[in-house]
């Protein structure tokens, strides 16, 4: 499925930078107003997960600015491949490196998700639990995971020209607006690169989900005792509820757009326009976890809330005095 005399200017390397750089650009105020939010927001009720939460946040930002700024993907499915358009091509660095920089991204920000519902978890638990002597060597084995799961496929690339002729071979023919030699091929088409990382993503997020699991188990127990641990224990499961939310809505945002992709590998499927919405998509996560995070957290929503408040208040006086001031000029 390609038609290759297509000229539409949504399928082209073009549209994607100049629509991707303006939305990296447009997004780092928000990103920074959320990193404000986070250290000067929160509430003691919330202290125990601060730093957890900005380092999420901070990962997530840069993993955003990576993809709209820095690299600038532009990818071409169902072969695995393409090339990049972005900053980071400015300082000579190859494109294969460009991959394994924002693949070991994205595996820090799964990573960085674990750290925060096990930091509540762990926060809950008896001193004597067993597991306040492993967490550490266990987180340091997900994060060494996170650097490295791509360090296979990066020593191991395809040959650049073999995968070429593979792909016009399969494809028959190659759309305008691909240039072919300056593809850079990550893979040929293999369910095997695929299950390896699936594999990756369902370990990580069983971590998360048991972590949730079990921490909504302890509070739940916590509200049947005493009432100043039932309202405490009250506060904490709000929390984790909006915990949950801050995670679960962004993260739609990114596993949709990966989940089609590996449609698109597995079923040979090409739209080129398509694709250039995933990966805006995806680089588009930081955003969105930032705008749910101020929308889910009642210090931050209520902080925003009364500062756009504020500003208006502002423009009404100004607007008032003006107004005021030139009646005063024509009487």
């Amino acid at each position: 499925m390609i038609n290759c005399n297509s000229t539409t200017f949504f399928n082209t390397a073009q549209f994607l930078t100049y629509f991707l750089h303006c939305f990296g650009c447009f997004a780092i105020p928000i990103h920074i107003f959320g990193g404000y939010c986070i250290l000067y927001k929160t509430p003691v009720t919330m202290a125990s997960v601060k730093w957890c939460l900005f380092s999420f946040h901070c990962w997530s930002c840069f993993m955003d600015l990576g993809l709209s700024l820095l690299t600038t993907p532009y990818l071409f499915l169902p072969a695995l491949a393409g090339t990049t358009v972005g900053v980071l091509n400015l300082t000579g660095l190859g494109m294969g490196e460009q991959a394994f920089l924002m693949m070991a991204t994205v595996g820090i920000v799964i990573v960085s998700v674990i750290v925060i519902f096990e930091k509540r978890l762990f926060i809950l638990l008896p001193r004597s639990t067993y597991w306040r002597h492993v967490r550490i060597p266990w987180l340091i084995f997900d994060f060494l995971i996170a650097l490295f799961y791509f360090l296979p496929t990066y020593f191991y690339y395809p040959d650049q020209d073999l995968s070429r002729k593979l792909v016009v071979k399969n494809f028959g023919c190659i759309p305008k607006y691909i240039n072919l030699d300056s593809l850079f091929f990550i893979s040929t088409v293999d369910s095997t690169f695929l299950g390896t990382y699936t594999l990756m993503v369902q370990f990580f997020f069983a971590q998360i989900f048991v972590f949730a699991i079990l921490t909504d188990i302890i509070l739940r127990k916590q509200m049947k005792t005493t009432n100043t641990s039932r309202q405490t224990a009250r506060l904490q499961r709000l929390f984790q509820k909006a915990l949950i939310l801050q995670v679960t809505l962004p993260f739609i945002v990114l596993f949709t757009p990966l989940v089609c992709a590996g449609f698109s590998v597995l079923f040979w499927l090409h739209y080129q326009y398509l694709t250039n919405v995933l990966v805006f998509l995806v680089s588009s996560h930081g955003f969105f976890s930032t705008i749910t995070m101020i929308s889910v957290h009642r210090p931050y929503r209520e902080y925003t809330r009364n500062l756009v408040n504020y500003t208006i208040m502002v423009r009404i006086d100004r607007g008032n005095s003006v107004s005021n001031a030139n009646t005063n000029d024509i009487t």
